[in-house]
């Protein structure tokens, strides 16, 4: 035994153990790692961008494949160009959603296992669609006045 009594033990862990003494290491050293941390990321600054935003677009792909089916299209009007393609709230609230937000929409919607009140848009289709008097994109009134065979032009002049 290393201790000669047990009391000396204790009083040996106490004073090593001691809280207070190991957050003032931590507070003594805090300033140098952020320092290190700052100078490494200086020089590192671009390749962290980079890095960063493959990520946000690998996310971005796989959530619009999982809504899109398989390869990223456009609900309404079939576009494919994924620069294009955005996410649409089903039900509105995207905005009051996106104020509760705290990390990347992909993610949360990763992280979330893909809820079922969204789907895939062009950014025309989407922001027609949110500043539309009756909610639709101009793609799926026509689709709807070609079901009524009703000519649009009628509705312009009207």
């Amino acid at each position: 035994m290393p201790f000669a009594s047990k009391e000396k033990q204790r009083a040996y862990n106490k004073n090593r153990y001691d809280p207070t003494r190991r957050s003032q290491y931590h507070i003594n050293a805090r300033g140098k790692d952020l320092a290190r941390s700052r100078a490494w990321y200086a020089g590192h600054a671009d390749d962290q961008r980079k890095q960063q935003r493959e990520l946000k677009s690998q996310r971005k792909f796989i959530v619009l494949s999982h809504y899109s089916g398989s390869l990223p299209r456009c609900a309404c009007c079939d576009e494919e160009r994924i620069e294009f393609l955005t996410i649409n709230h089903l039900n509105g609230g995207g905005n009051a959603h996106r104020r509760t937000m705290t990390t990347n929409f992909y993610l949360w919607l990763i992280q979330n296992d893909f809820p079922k009140d969204f789907n895939v848009l062009c950014l025309n289709c989407n922001f027609a669609q949110g500043h539309s008097r009756d909610g639709l994109c101009p793609h799926e009134r026509e689709r709807e006045l070609q079901s009524k065979r009703i000519n649009p032009l009628i509705l312009c002049n009207a």
